[in-house]
């Protein structure tokens, strides 16, 4: 799939000396690991371009919001460098919860007001799901996120790990478990993820089965008129930063265009709900903050194929301020005070990141 990419080789401590560069000059920059690989890349463009959708684009890195229409960047690949990481032998991983940075009283109120009104309206509606997300912010974070991508790095193989900068939007980080779309000589895989629980945790809950089912029957309709062939796996469980989701695969064969496809899929009912405008709507109205990049998509895209992922189990840094992204699906079997407990949960894989 991939356009052939130009990469300068260089050592490990060359790589994040030029991301320091280039984060000092203001220079934007995308640099991401894949699940289970030591190979580290990095896409430099010093005159990126704000883009609102795929169509009539060149080849390059696309790092989108969540809303359609809203403002994303493409980042071409011309400027590009590797190095094979070096990982910490023992990375230090302290617990760090969210009660020692920030105050979760009044929010947890909010949070659990919020979600039982979502089981009202899906008790008395054809409401079947809804992502309901929260924010927790902290201040007095180094606004160069350089060493928290490093501890990242070391801390979460089993995904694809990234470090975005732009000046207009600060820095952003995440370790993203969820494959959107890959395309490759018509081929298409895509999957359906949903449901979380620890690892201790033995068996899944019918809620969390309903839930994943939602996503992938919802994927599937969605590319049957696209693609032939289409097949899905069984459902299995995997594993990302230290908590567990059903998953299960989806393949096709397509002729339709990036654009048309992601178009066609996104949001899944993953990140928003279902039925989608009905979920939205709900969103729209009970969120209060702005979802930006969270749960848009990223990665690179070309004439004739793609390679994108969620952006989930992500974080903001942007003037000194950090703003940690998480959400749940929310269906009629769910209980708030689980909903609140697995949002803390999920933000805490990432936590890990500001250790000292």
């Amino acid at each position: 799939m991939n356009p052939k990419i130009k990469f300068d080789e260089v050592s490990n401590e060359k790589f994040f000396d030029k991301l320091n560069v280039y984060y000092n000059q203001k220079t934007p920059f995308i640099a991401y690991r894949k699940k289970n690989s030591l190979d580290l890349m990095c896409h430099v463009d010093n005159n990126c371009v704000s883009v609102k959708s795929l169509k009539s684009c060149k080849p390059g890195f696309f790092f989108m919001p969540f809303e359609q229409f809203q403002t994303g960047y493409k980042i071409s690949l011309e400027n590009s460098f590797t190095t094979h990481l070096k990982l910490e032998k023992n990375p230090h991983t302290n617990s760090i919860t969210l009660k020692k940075l920030v105050t979760l009283q009044k929010q947890k109120k909010e949070y659990l007001r919020s979600i039982s009104k979502i089981i009202n309206m899906i008790n008395k509606s054809d409401l079947l799901k809804v992502v309901y997300s929260d924010v927790f912010e902290f201040k007095d974070v180094e606004r160069n996120s350089i060493k928290y991508f490093k501890n990242l790095l070391n801390l979460h193989l089993d995904a694809l790990c990234y470090l975005f900068y732009h000046p207009n939007e600060g820095c952003w980080l995440g370790a993203s478990p969820e494959t959107l779309i890959n395309l490759n000589n018509f081929n298409l895989k895509t999957v359906a993820l949903a449901g979380t629980k620890k690892k201790e945790v033995n068996e899944w809950t019918l809620k969390e089965i309903e839930e994943q089912k939602i996503v992938e029957k919802y994927i599937v309709n969605k590319l049957l008129p696209i693609c032939e062939k289409v097949n899905t796996t069984k459902k299995e469980t995997i594993k990302a930063g230290g908590i567990e989701h059903l998953k299960s695969t989806i393949e096709a064969v397509t002729r339709s265009s990036v654009s048309k496809i992601i178009k066609a899929v996104h949001p899944t009912p993953a990140v928003a709900g279902f039925p989608l405008k009905k979920a939205l709507t709900v969103i729209k109205g009970l969120e209060k903050h702005k979802r930006s990049f969270y749960t848009g998509y990223f990665g690179i895209v070309s004439e004739g194929g793609c390679e994108t992922y969620v952006n989930l189990r992500c974080i903001n840094v942007a003037k000194n301020r950090a703003s940690v992204y998480v959400g749940g699906g929310i269906t009629h079997d769910s209980i708030p005070e689980s909903e609140w407990n697995e949002i803390i949960l999920k933000s805490e894989t990432i936590l890990k990141i500001f250790k000292d």
